[in-house]
């Protein structure tokens, strides 16, 4: 089965954005920064009590301190966002290629060709916009479901995550 799509910038830019939402490394560093945050606040908030004795400033000072541990992490995402849009490189842009066999992933475009066996595929995802061949958490293949140029995107990814289950199963059974 081969899927045929087009990708644009912000095709990439939402993927940024997927994995700056899932990946376990970002939900720790965003939870990370809003406990930070807002040890800060309570933190300062001791110190102004101690130095000014005025309870609005400290009042102030907290609420000020916790809104922004609560939004700051929402510019992690926001930069992941950006950071992917800005990416120059000519294999993120323009026709690209995936095809399905029942042994791997081989992925085509202008630029290079690859294959990756399904244990090495670590999850296929969906968002309203785009499927996600995922490799890893932070890596992957982003297929917009606005631009698909040629071939069927709903049995293209019920396939890929019938592969990739069997493929866990296999890898499961191995280790056991």
């Amino acid at each position: 089965m081969k899927i045929e799509y087009d990708l644009t910038p912000d095709d990439w830019a939402d993927f940024g954005e997927y994995c700056a939402r899932t990946a376990p490394e970002f939900r720790r560093a965003r939870h990370n920064n809003i406990m930070s945050g807002v040890i800060m606040a309570v933190a300062l908030s001791v110190l102004l009590w101690f130095t000014t004795r005025s309870l609005t400033i400290v009042v102030a000072s907290t609420v000020f301190g916790i809104a922004g541990a609560f939004f700051w992490p929402n510019r992690l995402v926001s930069h992941a966002r950006a950071h992917m849009q800005k990416r120059e490189l000519s294999c993120l842009n323009g026709r690209h290629v995936l095809e399905i066999t029942p042994e791997a992933l081989m992925a085509r475009c202008d630029v290079t060709e690859s294959t990756t066996r399904w244990a090495g595929v670590h999850h296929v995802a969906e968002t309203t916009r785009h499927v996600l061949v995922m490799l890893n958490d932070v890596q992957g293949y982003v297929i917009p479901k606005a631009r698909i140029c040629e071939g069927d995107l709903s049995q293209f990814a019920y396939e890929a995550r019938k592969y990739v289950a069997a493929s866990a199963q296999v890898t499961r059974a191995v280790v056991a």
